[in-house]
C-alpha cells in the first residue's frame, strides 16, 4: 500500500497527510524509516512463531 508519509498513527486510524486507513490495537505497525540502526548481533527472522524484529538487509547507497 502506497499513500505517502505516516504523519499520526492513531490505535483505530493511520493517517497519510490528507488520507487515512483504519486498524486495530491487534495489529503490529513496523517503522522500516530507521537508517542509523547499528548491526550488532544477528538472530533468526523466524524462531518458532515468534517474528524477531530487525534490520536484515542493509541499504547501500551507489
Amino acid at each position: 500500500m502506497r499513500k505517502g508519509r505516516v504523519t499520526r498513527l492513531d490505535t483505530d486510524k493511520i493517517y497519510f497527510g490528507e488520507d487515512s486507513i483504519s486498524t486495530t490495537p491487534n495489529t503490529m505497525h513496523i517503522d522500516c524509516s530507521a537508517r542509523a540502526v547499528p548491526v550488532t548481533e544477528t538472530y533468526d527472522v523466524f524462531k518458532g512463531d515468534t517474528v524477531v524484529v530487525q534490520t536484515v538487509r542493509t541499504i547501500s547507497c551507489i
